[in-house]
């Protein structure tokens, strides 16, 4: 997006040229991108780091893992968990000491 030097002269003076900042970067008191280490992890991975098709890979692999998360309370024995690792029983001890 290089209009006549405009656009870049003003992300030279935010510190945001690609030679300057990776993903993670922090602008100001802005907590950053940190959402994006999900997608960037799968980079790092062969075979989505050597594909071609690479970014279609992360994004379909990303969807399969999203759809998994939202259907977490649909499949019995996952759904079923918590009750059978009581982990949450830790976290509460205090609450469940006073009731």
């Amino acid at each position: 997006m290089e209009d006549g030097g405009v656009l870049t002269n003003r992300a030279q003076a935010e510190h945001l040229l690609g030679n300057q900042w990776g993903m993670m970067n922090e602008t100001g008191s802005f907590p950053g991108q940190s959402w994006l280490w999900l997608y960037t992890f799968w980079y790092q991975i062969k075979p989505f780091s050597t594909s071609a098709n690479g970014d279609i890979l992360v994004i379909a692999v990303m969807a399969i893992m999203s759809l998994a998360l939202i259907l977490v309370p649909f499949i019995p024995g996952v759904r079923d968990l918590p009750r059978l690792i009581p982990v949450y029983r830790l976290i509460w001890r205090e609450h469940y000491r006073r009731a």
